[in-house]
């Protein structure tokens, strides 16, 4: 298998290269794999990253990202960190770049990630909404607050209180329980946005999908990428 994927990344066209490079991700993170086929998948996942194969366009880099992240590579955190606070690279390409980072954990690239969430920029919603996934996977307690605030702030896109109540959900830490009751049990508080917080509760409490949550989650133009990243979090 991993053979097939790697004459896909060479060969294949746009269409497929994506797909190739996640399944090669998934592969490594998620099956039962000898650590010297991670470290060979890791090589060639990162030699496509480099753009050192092939023309790639964005769509492949951010696959190429998301897959180096399922799999661990400490080697390419310099390069994400640059895309993710590159301003003129593109905004699904940054959102990329902060998933693989949150995918990756390292402690320091959590001040990188909350630079993006607390940017302020209500009308970025794609961007935010990576990096509150990126949040979720990461799971370092300094997301809690800015988390938080994204759900209960009336200027947050309800596209972007989903996400920052599913990463609370994902994350899963005492202090993320105590901020999802602490909302729902504020009268005060948009009904919409306490809706989230109880849904949010639910997931903590089974593990299982919310379909309204999902739902909720999920806008036809952006229902590929979404459904993606749900799949993703549901493989941690």
């Amino acid at each position: 298998m991993f053979g097939r994927l790697e004459t896909e990344l060479k060969k294949g066209d746009g269409t497929t290269r994506p797909y190739a490079a996640l399944a090669l991700g998934i592969m490594g993170r998620c099956i039962d794999t000898s650590e010297d086929a991670r470290a060979d998948m890791r090589e060639v996942m990162r030699f496509n990253f480099e753009k050192k194969a092939h023309r790639v366009t964005e769509r492949d880099l951010g696959a190429y990202a998301v897959s180096l992240g399922l799999l661990g590579d400490e080697q390419v955190r310099t390069d994400l960190r640059r895309i993710v606070r590159d301003r003129s690279s593109a905004r699904r390409l940054r959102g990329s770049a902060a998933l693989a980072l949150g995918l990756i954990g390292d402690g320091a690239d959590a001040l990188v990630l909350n630079g993006l969430l607390e940017a302020k920029n209500h009308e970025d919603r794609i961007l935010r909404y990576d990096t509150c996934v990126a949040a979720g996977l990461h799971g370092d307690e300094r997301f809690v607050p800015v988390l938080d605030e994204m759900l209960r702030d009336p200027r947050t896109a309800i596209f972007n209180q989903v996400a920052a109540g599913l990463a609370l959900a994902q994350m899963g830490r005492p202090e993320t329980v105590e901020t999802l009751i602490k909302l729902v049990r504020d009268e005060k508080a948009a009904p919409t946005n306490r809706a989230i917080a109880v849904a949010a509760l639910g997931m903590l409490v089974d593990g299982s999908e919310v379909p309204p949550l999902r739902r909720l989650a999920v806008e036809t133009s952006h229902r590929a990428l979404t459904r993606t990243l749900e799949a993703i979090l549901r493989t941690q």
